[in-house]
């Protein structure tokens, strides 16, 4: 059984590839904890629109960022808004909607614009490779007071062929603006992919956006929540 159990964990380690790249600006002196009142808007390239996809990342979004933004800061005098057509829940109770330009300026700090660039699975091409796997077997030995059984363990090698896999593609920019001074202050373009080559891993393009919100919305709420000291002149 023990066998098995660790089989099975080699094959997930080795046989799964994830890639991830990451590109961040951050204006070191901005105080995100003077932002009280932000305003959240998300929008799909145009070329990703059908229908599904724009539901299913705002759903998540609303899961995610927005109402995990809602529960956490709310409580600490934040107000979060969203943008109607950003297709968030925009119940009366937990958001506001703001669409004129004007009011948009004289009620918000910060704006938080999302952009989902690529949502798709396609395919890659994945290199052949080996790997071991300790095998423990028993074998008879004999000694002078008889035979005995003794554990031997060698290791089993395993040849995994390459070829093109289902590959899931995301990419998300962020980009977040003081609207006092209309400036970005943070701006992250997160690109991951996953390669499902085996039974074991079924990832879809909503499991690997989820992760990219759910990353930024943990960083954007260390921010709020961390007063920015001084610096020592």
């Amino acid at each position: 059984m023990l066998r098995i159990i660790t089989m099975i964990i080699m094959l997930f380690m080795v046989s799964n590839l994830a890639f991830a790249e990451t590109q961040e600006w951050i204006d070191k002196k901005y105080d995100f904890t003077k932002a009280k009142k932000i305003f959240l808007t998300y929008q799909v390239e145009p070329s990703l629109l059908n229908g599904i996809t724009e539901k299913e990342s705002s759903e998540i979004i609303e899961d995610k960022l927005f109402k995990k933004l809602d529960n956490k800061l709310k409580p600490k005098g934040y107000n979060i808004i969203t943008d109607e057509e950003s297709n968030l829940n925009t119940d009366k109770g937990n958001s506001e909607t703001i669409s004129n330009e004007k009011s948009l300026k004289e009620n918000m700090d910060l704006i938080v614009k999302i952009e989902l660039q690529d949502y798709r699975v396609g395919s890659s091409y994945k290199e052949g490779y080996s790997y071991s796997v300790p095998i423990t077997t028993y074998e008879t030995a004999y000694t002078p007071n008889g035979t005995v059984t003794v554990p031997v363990t060698k290791n089993q090698i395993y040849n995994v062929p390459g070829g093109y896999f289902p590959t899931v593609f995301v990419k998300v920019r962020f980009d977040l603006i003081d609207v006092n001074t209309n400036e970005i202050i943070w701006s992250r373009i997160d690109s991951r992919s996953r390669t499902n080559s085996d039974e074991f891993d079924n990832s879809k393009t909503k499991d690997v956006f989820s992760r990219i919100i759910k990353s930024f919305s943990n960083d954007l709420l260390k921010k709020m929540e961390t007063e920015k000291q001084p610096e020592d002149y």
